[in-house]
């Protein structure tokens, strides 16, 4: 384990990342703008994968994790009720959280928060508890976390004021048009990689992984 300033780190994927990931925006529009312009915040499963789907306006003013024996739950304080898409083994919705039984859901690998495709974006803030997959009591698989607010477009607000820490090899990405880290957001993996997008990059926290 080895630990990186952050500010340097960011700095260069956002300009690698970037380069890579204009072209394709416009092509990522045509397939899903029509439905993302009408939902308000779901919750579905993906492969192994929790997505937590935001409505165009929609925020977040604390997104944190708290864990019991076997179960992860992830608060999404401000946000609207949210609205679980099918019926997902082992994932259940109330409100403003989403509850996730690995001992059900065994494959669980992480969850994903995904921004909708309006100019303004969205505006996202890890709460002061942050997010910890690390608990040795869930499922030992790999969990990350993933922000992207700027997956349809150059948009969105991420605000990182708590620590965010993947389990084992578990991957932590974050994207936003702008991305503010605090000095106690501090990012930690095991084996994982930590991936940061942006335009506007401002970070006094740390990587470690």
């Amino acid at each position: 384990m080895h630990q990186t300033p952050l500010r340097a780190k960011t700095q260069y994927l956002s300009r690698a990342m970037r380069c890579h990931l204009r072209p394709i925006i416009g092509l990522l529009l045509i397939g899903v703008a029509v439905a993302n312009s009408v939902r308000a915040a779901t919750v579905s499963v993906s492969g192994t994968k929790v997505v937590i789907a935001l409505g165009d306006t929609e925020n977040i003013s604390d997104l944190n994790t708290s864990t019991a024996t076997a179960v992860i739950t992830v608060n999404t304080v401000g946000s609207a009720n949210n609205t679980l898409v099918g019926t997902p083994t082992g994932v259940t919705v109330t409100n403003n959280t989403v509850v996730i039984s690995t001992a059900a859901f065994t494959g669980f690998t992480g969850f994903q928060v995904l921004g909708g495709h309006l100019a303004g974006g969205n505006a996202v803030t890890v709460g002061a508890s942050g997010i910890d997959l690390t608990a040795g009591t869930t499922a030992n698989t790999n969990q990350g976390a993933e922000i992207t607010l700027n997956y349809f477009l150059d948009a969105g607000t991420l605000n990182v004021s708590g620590p965010i820490s993947a389990k084992n090899s578990g991957n932590v990405y974050l994207g936003a048009a702008t991305v503010t880290i605090a000095a106690v957001g501090d990012i930690t993996t095991n084996h994982g990689t930590v991936t940061i997008n942006g335009y506007t990059i401002t970070s006094a926290g740390d990587v470690t992984s």
